[in-house]
């Protein structure tokens, strides 16, 4: 079944939270909170951020459209992590598309004025926080296409159910424990951690499964 964000809240408020010492859940024995209900929002919405950086499953792709002699450009609004991109094709330029290197945060360089001074089809793409910048500057008019995965939707409303399938809620709570265990210092934290990644390794092999299925029966689609 699908776990909406109020249900997912209370989960984790009236599950038996453990500090070392004694076992309470998270409105107290006073009946205050002991994390305020905005921070546990917050903290079920960076899990949410987590699980889709982790899992790698809601996969999309964008087009942006490329300008001459505009080296920055912003990144899709709704694009967490950027895995391809390739120039495509273009009636204008009469060549094939190519795949361009991805630089990403492990391994950035400053890029300048000065690596490379000339124009030319992009070869490198240099990915910030928000941004990425080409080099060479574009001399043309090119289609940019980009490969990634989706930021979630925030959750705000009772009603919100997180974007992934409802398979995958399971392992998204499994993520909010693990991130409340922290902040609480219940010493589970690992068992919890454990308990998350056997399920984001199901849901991996069975993301993988699904794919593989769906490229058969398009490969069957078309030679049918």
């Amino acid at each position: 079944m699908s776990i909406t964000f109020a249900q997912l809240r209370e989960r984790l408020q009236w599950f038996r939270w453990y500090d070392g010492q004694r076992r309470f859940d998270l409105w107290g024995d006073d009946g205050k909170e002991i994390i305020p209900l905005d921070m546990l929002d917050f903290t079920i919405n960076e899990a949410l951020m987590e699980w889709a950086k982790e899992s790698a499953i809601d996969k999309d792709v964008w087009d942006v459209e490329l300008t001459t002699d505009q080296r920055r450009y912003g990144m899709p609004d709704d694009c967490l992590i950027i895995t391809d991109a390739r120039v495509e094709y273009d009636d204008s330029t009469g060549f094939d598309g190519y795949k361009v290197d991805l630089v990403n945060k492990e391994n950035l360089i400053s890029v300048t004025d000065d690596t490379s001074p000339d124009s030319d089809r992009p070869e490198r793409m240099f990915v910030w926080h928000n941004e990425f910048e080409l080099d060479p500057i574009p001399d043309d008019d090119y289609t940019f296409r980009i490969w990634g995965y989706h930021f979630p939707t925030t959750l705000s409303n009772d009603t919100d159910i997180p974007d992934p399938l409802e398979l995958y809620h399971r392992t998204i709570y499994l993520k909010c424990k693990v991130f409340v265990a922290e902040f609480v210092g219940d010493p589970r934290k690992a068992e919890f951690e454990f308990d998350y990644d056997k399920a984001l390794g199901r849901d991996k092999n069975f993301d993988k499964r699904r794919h593989n299925k769906l490229m058969v029966m398009k490969h069957n689609e078309i030679t049918t």
